[in-house]
């Protein structure tokens, strides 16, 4: 009896210590699944810090939420959402300066997803009242791939508050030709998706081909056209951008078009007080009505 349970203890042991021996040959030629697991367990590991930072921050436990965001970062350098977080969570706790200097160093040392990185600078840029350096940053976020509804729209407010009326009112019909266009959401998708299979070098090759033959209207049939049409075309972002665009062109003088985009923002906004008083002013004040017309 003693000799069989030394026997199966002495099995035991030589079964472990050969698990052991072939985890060390594996490890030491680091084959790729091993090196794709190791890959998803950092980002899985960095991904709860993140969680963890983006609580603090609904809580405006911005300190907190900075601390996280950084662990995160010491999991995964790599990981763009918590370098963006941390930034925002600077900025909202009154650390500005530090913000700016976090996403600055971001694109000097080089990053995925530069383009999120520059849009956020910008809107950090924007609060520091450096109108010129965020015009530049929304640029740079536009040819990188951003949205360009949002980013076109946050330029021509930026243009709006500088008294720049014909580069507010270009830019702002950009942006309003962007939210138009019904691939845009479906294209934002596909860039979400770059983060999401970062780690998955098969699926991530699939979508950066997608991305980069482009959407067409032709490739969304089995969605319902008409349907997403007239959800964007009654957004309440459509209904701002006929708003601001309507006090662009009013001081342009372009009463026509103005007194059109304020009309078109009330059709999807019916309620809207500011929208109607600045339709009024137009239709009420002769030569001098483009004065009383406010953003």
């Amino acid at each position: 009896m003693q000799t069989r349970f030394h026997m199966a203890i002495t099995v035991s042991l030589a079964a472990i210590w050969l698990v052991l021996i072939a985890f060390g040959v594996i490890s030491r030629s680091s084959p790729g699944w091993l090196k794709d697991l190791a890959r998803v367990g950092t980002k899985i590991e960095s991904q709860v810090f993140v969680d963890q930072g983006d609580i603090h921050m609904r809580a405006r436990k911005y300190q907190s939420a900075v601390a996280s965001y950084q662990r995160a970062l010491e999991i995964k350098p790599d990981y763009v959402e918590p370098r963006l977080n941390q930034a925002i969570a600077y900025a909202r706790s009154g650390q500005l300066d530090l913000g700016v200097r976090t996403l600055r160093e971001a694109l000097e040392t080089g990053v995925t997803q530069a383009e999120k990185v520059y849009y956020n600078l910008a809107d950090l840029l924007v609060k520091q009242e450096k109108w010129d350096e965020a015009i530049q940053c929304y640029r740079e976020a536009l040819n990188l791939g951003i949205n360009p509804g949002i980013a076109y729209h946050k330029m021509g407010t930026v243009y709006l508050g500088r008294n720049e009326h014909q580069k507010a009112r270009e830019a702002l019909e950009n942006s309003l030709a962007a939210v138009r266009d019904a691939t845009l959401p479906y294209l934002d998708m596909l860039q979400s998706s770059l983060s999401v299979y970062e780690d998955d070098p098969v699926n991530l090759r699939v979508v950066e081909e997608q991305i980069a033959a482009g959407i067409r209207e032709e490739d969304l049939a089995l969605y319902d056209m008409e349907i997403i049409r007239r959800t964007n075309e009654t957004s309440p972002r459509i209904a701002r951008l006929h708003n601001l665009l309507g006090f662009a062109c009013a001081s342009l003088e372009d009463y026509d078009a103005a007194i059109a985009h304020f009309e078109r923002s009330l059709e999807i906004r019916p309620g809207d007080a500011k929208t109607q008083k600045n339709l009024e002013a137009l239709r009420g004040y002769g030569n001098q009505r483009e004065m009383r017309v406010k953003p």
